[in-house]
């Protein structure tokens, strides 16, 4: 224990316990430390927490104190990095979802599926501003599908809407010594590690990276989404 308190150079605080360390797939360790103090010296605890007492690249990120046996006892939660996450640290995770598109902006509708307003198929009504079906491509829309075709029932009725993989999520997590720079939102046809590709237009929308301060160190995180089948409108999105 003396040896302790030479570490420190600090008279009266004293290292109960070191605990293990553990370092995360990205290469962020964390660790506990306990400590013991008189009581009537808690201010002892500030110097303590600039770093561990070992692993001097580690600095707190949290204290917990109670008060026994005459003692402050302390345990402090160390986090740091020997340096930035490496090519093999970083983690890339796909989460899979779903979500809903309307059925007219299915890459195939106009050809197979409902047509247009001069040309229907399967029982596509097109209707104008009033409401009124129309067959002029400049002003009918679709409304819907009619129930009944030649005296049957038409398996395309009640149809407006069709399952695509647009909540599909592409995520890298990483961490680094120095705050990331945010980013914006930007169409991404190739996002790093090695992400799926869904074919067609599909592609990937890049959102801003997201980030967290523990001690001296940033864990991160930057997410792109899969767009539908149909891709991403580049006007939209592609402004700057």
């Amino acid at each position: 224990m003396a040896g302790s308190k030479k570490e420190f150079g600090i008279r009266g605080l004293v290292v109960d316990s070191v605990g293990e360390l553990t370092q995360t797939r990205t290469g962020l360790w964390t660790g506990s430390v306990r400590f013991s103090l008189p009581t009537n010296q808690l201010n002892l605890i500030r110097p303590a927490i600039l770093k561990h007492p070992f692993a001097t690249f580690m600095k707190a990120e949290m204290v917990r104190v109670s008060l026994g046996a005459g003692l402050w006892r302390a345990s402090v939660d160390f986090v740091g990095i020997e340096e930035d996450s490496s090519d093999d640290q970083i983690v890339y995770e796909l989460s899979q979802g779903t979500g809903q598109e309307d059925i007219q902006t299915h890459p195939m509708f106009v050809q197979a599926i409902g047509g247009k307003a001069s040309a229907p198929l399967n029982g596509a009504l097109f209707v104008d501003g009033s409401g009124v079906e129309s067959s002029d491509d400049t002003v009918g829309v679709f409304s819907k599908f009619r129930l009944i075709i030649d005296g049957e029932q038409n398996p395309y009725a009640g149809l407006t809407a069709y399952i695509v993989a647009n909540q599909t999520t592409w995520k890298k997590s990483w961490v680094q010594k120095d705050p990331p720079s945010p980013g914006g939102v930007r169409i991404e046809n190739n996002p790093p590690g090695d992400a799926p590709n869904f074919g067609g237009k599909s592609t990937w929308l890049e959102l801003p990276v997201s980030y967290q301060k523990r001690g001296d160190v940033y864990t991160c995180s930057q997410v792109w989404q899969a767009s539908g089948p149909k891709g991403i409108n580049s006007v939209v999105y592609e402004y700057e």
